[in-house]
């Protein structure tokens, strides 16, 4: 029998997502008559979400909730790591002088959700969650007009003992929204020029 294998760059988020050129390779396999026990005859698993392995429990069910709950902790504790480490190649590129790489704003993240919806409900799951915890740890940053500058202030004043006059820390926080506002702005414009945006409307 002929199989078609479809090879291409994975997407930043997903493995076993493609996104981008596939190149196409048709190989030729004789299927085994008798295999192993537990094994197909071809020695492969075919999966359309090939990195992720489910495993349907009832949740009244004590050890599959507290597994459930350990993989989730898991699984959002591996991604707070990827988002820091992220914002660390982004500073680095910055510190460079580069535009810095793997950071979308509206039009990358349609482009992304597009791609992964293709694959079902799981991965589109996922990719909430992601953005879920890139917003969290994005909010507790000490940037003014965040949450997390809002917390850096309070924590100023309770080692200061005393209050920031209001009109300061107004201006400061108005810096930063012009900081976040301008941040998107140019994250935008980046999106467009590698996703050709202009290119497809004109």
């Amino acid at each position: 029998m002929n199989l078609t294998l479809e090879r291409g760059s994975g997407t930043p988020l997903f493995e076993g997502i493609v996104e981008g050129e596939i190149q196409r390779q048709i190989l030729s396999v004789v299927p085994r008559k008798n295999p192993p026990e537990g094994k197909g005859a071809l020695g492969v698993m075919i999966s359309a979400y090939p990195y992720l392995t489910t495993e349907k429990c009832s949740m009244t069910n004590v050890q599959c909730s507290i597994g459930a709950l350990e993989q989730g902790f898991k699984s959002t504790k591996i991604w707070i790591d990827r988002v820091f480490e992220g914002l660390r190649g982004i500073g680095g590129s910055l510190v460079r002088g580069k535009a810095p790489e793997g950071v979308s704003g509206p039009f990358g993240i349609y482009q992304l959700t597009d791609t992964v919806a293709a694959y079902g409900w799981l991965p589109i799951l996922e990719l909430l969650a992601i953005l879920s915890i890139n917003l969290a740890v994005f909010n507790i940053l000490p940037i003014p007009a965040l949450d997390g500058g809002r917390m850096f202030f309070v924590g100023l004043e309770w080692l200061m003992q005393k209050r920031i006059p209001a009109e300061t820390e107004q201006k400061i926080n108005s810096w930063g929204m012009a900081f976040l506002i301008t941040l998107m702005v140019l994250v935008s414009l980046q999106d467009v020029i590698r996703l050709g945006v202009m290119e497809r409307i004109f």
